[in-house]
């Protein structure tokens, strides 16, 4: 394992990473109790299997499908209307 943390790792990462077609995020996660590197696409391919490193500085690399991810400027609208219960 390297003298970096999961998180020095994901910060270097990060832009390379990113530039990969298909890649809509990346964090870090858990495999079994050890840290791994998350990256998340829209959809998996045996392209991003190729592209995606299996490691890096040590960590494991977890390739998860997520579907497209969209940040929403105000999350309550996504909320239905609160109408309270009436007795």
């Amino acid at each position: 394992m390297s003298d970096l943390t999961a998180r020095d790792v994901k910060k270097r990462y990060t832009t390379r990473i990113m530039k990969i077609d298909g890649v809509v995020g990346i964090g870090i996660g858990k495999e079994e109790d050890d840290d791994a590197i998350m990256v998340f696409v829209k959809e998996r391919t045996a392209i991003i299997d190729q592209k995606v490193p299996k490691q890096l500085k040590g960590y494991p690399v977890i390739i998860q499908e997520t579907g497209q991810i969209e940040a929403f400027n105000d999350p309550s609208a996504l909320l239905p209307p609160y109408s309270p219960q009436l007795d």
